[in-house]
């Protein structure tokens, strides 16, 4: 039933795409509202905090721009957790995660990183797959200590300085 729910939203999502569609199933769906708005919170902040908010300071600003720009939002468990008890949010995206956190500076990390990266992919194109993972990685996933992005771009890293040759 809980799969069956989430497909049936999605469904109706597509068929009756709307911004009051968007906002009825952010309403009464948590967990959509989590992660569709919470990088675009993320990106509010930044650009609310062109210096960012600071590491790990994404929640001190969070509820007050749930409660300026999406108050009914406040009836989500998980929303009221961080509200009532501080407890732990993050933008649920990497990128937001940078921009929010560290502002401008963050935006040039991720500059970097993504001509660091397009530089490798373009002088190992065996590599377009593992671009794709890093890529994948960094905007679906909002915490700096995740290990399989550690690793990927740890191995774009050590490609980049021994590069790969073709028999």
């Amino acid at each position: 039933p809980y799969a069956q729910n989430k497909i049936s939203l999605v469904n109706k999502l597509i068929i009756n795409f709307d911004l009051n569609t968007l906002f009825l199933v952010a309403e009464r769906d948590g967990s959509f509202f989590l992660r569709f708005f919470n990088p675009i919170i993320g990106l509010h902040i930044f650009i609310d905090n062109l210096f960012g908010v600071g590491g790990e300071n994404f929640k001190l600003e969070y509820i007050n721009v749930i409660k300026e720009n999406f108050p009914f939002a406040l009836n989500h468990s998980t929303v009221q957790k961080v509200l009532l008890y501080e407890a732990e949010i993050t933008p649920k995206s990497l990128i937001s995660k940078l921009l929010a956190e560290f502002g401008l500076f963050g935006l040039w990390v991720i500059l970097f990183l993504i001509k660091k990266i397009k530089k490798i992919k373009r002088d190992n194109s065996e590599l377009s797959l593992l671009f794709v993972f890093v890529l994948t990685l960094i905007i679906n996933f909002g915490s700096y200590i995740y290990a399989p992005l550690i690793f990927a771009i740890s191995l774009f890293y050590f490609l980049s300085k021994k590069p790969i040759k073709n028999n």
